[in-house]
């Protein structure tokens, strides 16, 4: 699938690529989904789900968002060879009336997944069916606007906190912890981060970490954790304004890739035992 911008996107759609042995990509239509800008497969039973987001349902003009998007999904049949621009999947939406439906991250918590989704309207997690039978379930975590979310316990309590990047494209970076009530801000990244984007959690040299970059003002990759007993960041990189960042581990070395965009760089950074303090 190719991403495009907010006011370039009315021909989106998903797509099928299957190798053909010599080269080549033969590229099918799964569906036509005009401003999808994330989407999924969760594994859930037995079967596997489609869930796609879009920013908006349509517009009239460059930055209008007077079309709110949706969140949709589908179960993926085990064989997706009959489809294409004729006959395309169904989808059902699950949600709309989504302001700026800009945030995605896929979440796995005691062997099981579901999809965190962003816009104006908050915070939301979605579970897929867990049986043949069974219903999708939404959950609303926060109610404030939120450009991006992700999930990761970063005290070690084996209670996931809720990291928060806001508003849309937004510059405040924001820790939750689950109570009886809901979600209590309990840390909040001491600078204003313009144009928050990237955003990963998962282990960098030997802790769990979420790691942030926005693309304006010091256009900075910082990492969140925990250190001696309280919440705490750590300076990556300065001055190459992170897109996306994707972390994994790879002959004993952990590594993460960065898309900086505002330097026209895609980066590999390298991280050994204590290198984040």
């Amino acid at each position: 699938m190719l991403f495009y911008s907010p006011n370039d996107s009315k021909e989106e759609k998903i797509v099928i690529a299957t190798p053909d042995g010599e080269g080549n990509w033969e590229i099918r239509t799964l569906v036509k989904l005009p401003f999808v800008h994330r989407f999924d497969i969760l594994s859930s039973g037995e079967e596997n789900y489609l869930i796609a987001c879009t920013l908006k349902s349509g517009h009239e003009y460059k930055d209008d968002w007077s079309h709110p998007g949706k969140v949709y999904a589908a179960k993926l049949p085990s064989d997706l060879a009959d489809f294409d621009d004729s006959h395309q999947l169904e989808l059902t939406v699950l949600k709309d009336g989504m302001l700026k439906n800009h945030g995605y991250y896929k979440v796995t918590e005691d062997g099981k997944v579901s999809s965190l989704v962003c816009s104006e309207n908050g915070v939301f997690r979605f579970f897929p069916p867990e049986t043949e039978e069974g219903e999708w379930r939404e959950e609303q975590l926060l109610d404030i606007p939120a450009s991006d979310a992700v999930m990761a316990d970063l005290d070690g309590d084996k209670e996931m906190e809720l990291v928060v990047l806001s508003p849309f494209h937004g510059d405040e970076v924001s820790i939750y912890k689950k109570t009886e009530e809901g979600y209590d801000k309990v840390y909040q990244y001491p600078e204003k981060a313009e144009f928050l984007h990237a955003v990963w959690s998962g282990k960098l040299a030997g802790k769990t970490v979420v790691v942030l970059g926005h693309r304006k003002g010091a256009r900075r990759l910082f990492a969140l954790l925990w250190t001696d007993g309280h919440y705490s960041f750590k300076t990556i990189d300065d001055d190459c304004g992170p897109a996306n960042a994707y972390g994994y581990t790879y002959e004993g070395r952990d590594r993460l890739i960065t898309t900086n965009r505002e330097i026209n760089q895609i980066a590999m950074y390298l991280f050994g035992e204590g290198d984040l303090g």
